[in-house]
């Protein structure tokens, strides 16, 4: 990247620079370090939590709209090596994914109008293998991963129906530090001009598989082009997914709740869409499951019903049109509507009625993790709303603390590389009388009261003080929650747990354990 001249600037140029992670924020890109750019998943602050709990994070593949975008072409080529290895190529020619140093020059030559175009292209090779000629194959390239295997144009051995060339090892210069293994080719391509005098051909290790070579191609082209009077004016073909403030890459939903993926694409021509889920399943727009637990619109956007935890993972939204493509990756996390106290990894607190309460969920990631909690009632929160305040570092602020505001609270940090989880306790003191009703073993519904440990009461520690932001960094846009559709669990009083005969409620985990809450 480049900076741009502007003498409205005090050093007379504006220069890129890093909006997220935050703590590189500011920062020229021009002068971070390499390890800067790299993708991490989040992780909630360690003196948050005292363990870490595991979640379903779905398999995490990446998707390059690269892959998406027609080939300009393809490539074929036999090759030998000075130990009589022998391989066949044949690969299509992904669309150029770098230029430098192009130059363009204009010449007459009679009537006509003619452009040279000179320039260093870089593009890749995707090339199918099958696992017979793999060997063979790897013994030749593999040499060629750290270092580009560099041929010289030679003899053409075919000039119909398709030209054919005869390309050998260029041998390094004395004191140069290059492999030789006396490499010999036969190549055509299509179109012609990727036979330039000099190619190079290097390996990708990191994202060739057992039956897909990636091959880094790279030349000095010299392209003669005509100008040819046009009577349609040229377009340029592109395509783009929206993105802005509201676009909501990572959402928490409970079992049996909804979730939006809204995917809004443009692009000329139009683009069609699809949809990669978390299966890996690949489908085209507009689509319908058997069970229409999953629809998707003919614009883009997917919406998943009756979620199960088998549907959490990465959902991948494609917009191409074969010219260009984009895409968008989701993140939907699928929890359980229920919580064990056993879960608890974070703090536990006992606050009175009408107290404020505060708690903590800072977290690191790349790229930056959005955080939302999932309260009590269930309500899934993205953003402050009413007396609740979610703040821009994850700590979440509740005013005049009712009953309802009893329970556990669930803040979950998300990115597209992974989730985190924290589980806190919080119980309301006032009207509250303070005892739990153990349930027996056998689930007869007889009462034992306990009181409740008093060592939680007013526990204060540095994880419960508002942060020390401006009020311009707070959120004030009220948020609109995704809540389960299956109906809130209500509090049990004591006369309707006597009531219960050994058959009048479902079982659930060891009943020994198990905790219920009631008021009085």
């Amino acid at each position: 990247m480049k900076c741009k001249r502007d003498r409205k600037y005090v050093r007379g140029q504006i220069c890129p620079v890093c909006e997220t992670p935050v703590h590189s924020q500011g920062q020229s890109l021009n002068h971070l370090p390499h390890d800067s750019f790299i993708c991490s998943k989040p992780w909630i602050h360690p003196h948050l939590k005292d363990r870490n709990i595991s979640l379903d994070e779905g398999d995490y593949t990446l998707v390059s709209p690269k892959d998406f975008i027609a080939p300009i072409g393809s490539l074929q080529m036999n090759i030998t090596d000075q130990f009589h290895n022998d391989a066949s190529l044949t690969c299509t020619v992904q669309r150029p994914s770098g230029m430098e140093n192009l130059t363009l020059t204009q010449v007459e030559e009679g009537e006509n109008n003619v452009t040279l175009l000179t320039a260093s292209i870089s593009t890749w090779l995707v090339c199918n293998i099958d696992y017979e000629h793999i060997q063979q194959l790897w013994r030749i390239l593999a040499t060629y991963s750290d270092m580009p295997m560099r041929l010289e144009r030679g003899l053409m051995l075919s000039m119909t129906p398709v030209m054919i060339y005869k390309y050998s090892q260029i041998k390094p210069e004395e004191g140069q530090d290059e492999i030789h293994t006396d490499i010999e080719a036969e190549i055509k391509a299509s179109p012609a001009w990727l036979m330039q005098g000099e190619v190079n051909f290097q390996l990708d290790r990191t994202t060739t598989t057992f039956s897909t070579l990636h091959v880094k191609y790279r030349s000095l082209v010299n392209l003669r082009i005509e100008n040819k009077v046009s009577q349609s004016r040229d377009r340029y073909s592109w395509t783009i997914i929206n993105r802005d403030n509201q676009t909501k890459t990572e959402q928490s939903v409970l079992i049996g709740g909804v979730a939006e993926l809204n995917c809004q694409t443009f692009g000329e021509p139009k683009p069609s869409v699809e949809w990669i889920l978390s299966d890996n399943s690949k489908v085209r727009a507009p689509y319908s499951s058997e069970d229409h637990r999953i629809v998707i619109t003919a614009d883009g956007r997917l919406t998943l019903r009756g979620a199960d935890t088998s549907d959490s993972g990465l959902y991948h939204c494609i917009a191409t049109n074969y010219l260009d493509a984009d895409v968008l990756s989701f993140r939907v996390t699928v929890l359980s509507a229920d919580v064990e106290e056993g879960e608890v990894n974070g703090v536990r607190l006992s606050r009175p009625l009408g107290q404020s309460l505060v708690l903590d969920c800072g977290s690191t990631g790349s790229p930056e993790a959005s955080v939302q909690w999932i309260l009590p009632d269930h309500t899934v929160l993205d953003k402050s709303y009413g007396n609740r305040k979610l703040y821009s570092n994850g700590t979440l602020s509740i005013k005049e603390l009712t009953s309802r505001d009893w329970g556990f609270y669930r803040c979950l940090s998300a990115n597209h590389m992974g989730v985190d989880l924290l589980t806190s306790l919080v119980t309301v003191t006032g009207e509250w009388s303070g005892r739990v009703t153990r349930v027996d073993s056998e689930g007869s519904g007889a009462q034992a009261l306990v009181e409740i440990d008093k060592g939680i009461q007013d526990a204060e520690d540095s994880t419960s003080k508002i942060p020390s932001s401006s009020p311009s960094d707070r959120t004030s846009q009220e948020s609109r929650t995704i809540t389960s559709d299956r109906p809130y669990p209500r509090l049990r009083s004591t006369s309707q747990v006597r009531g219960l005969g050994s058959s009048g409620g479902r079982k659930r985990g060891p009943a020994s354990s198990r905790r219920i809450w009631n008021r009085e």
